[in-house]
């Protein structure tokens, strides 16, 4: 046990550093690399063919997608820690959180192909499955729509005089 709290007790200082290095001040970080980035593409618009903005564009754009998804990754895990600290003990961010959920997954209107909008909840689910049974079919032996072939999308042919 000692020389496995010995060796934690280094890993804490090595991972303290790499936090202050890598990911201090991180939403900071992500601005001024998106302003680097616009201000090479910017360059890059102007001077079409350099093939060093083009190098520098591709540095400036992987880094800012690094630091970006370190920054998400951030405040995802921040998010984690204040829902284990609220839990669910009847709390004020608990009830706004379920309520937006509920909220997201239902739908409350929909405008249906003629423009009429429809709120009542059945025939707002036909409509969904009217749409869907239109778009691809039944599977025992309805209706399918076949996908045309090039061919057939393709209406406009070349006349024969301007093939030459």
């Amino acid at each position: 046990m000692f020389i496995l709290s010995s060796k934690l007790k280094k890993l804490k200082g090595v991972l303290r550093n790499l936090n202050l290095k890598d990911y201090s001040e991180i939403g900071k970080r992500v601005v001024a690399a998106k302003e680097d980035l616009d201000l090479i593409q910017d360059q890059f618009f102007k001077f079409l063919h350099d093939p060093e903005l083009c190098a520098n564009e591709k540095v400036a754009l992987n880094n800012f997608v690094e630091l970006r998804m370190a920054e998400e990754s951030f405040l995802k895990q921040k998010s984690r820690v204040m829902w284990l600290a609220l839990g669910d003990h009847n709390s004020k961010f608990f009830h706004h959180k379920l309520c937006s959920h509920r909220a997201r997954n239902n739908i409350l209107s929909l405008t249906d192909s003629s423009g009429n909008l429809l709120i009542d909840s059945g025939a707002i689910k036909d409509e969904i499955l009217g749409y869907y049974t239109g778009l691809l079919g039944t599977a025992f032996g309805g209706k399918v729509n076949p996908v045309p072939t090039l061919n057939q999308a393709i209406h406009a042919k070349v006349p024969s005089h301007l093939k030459d």
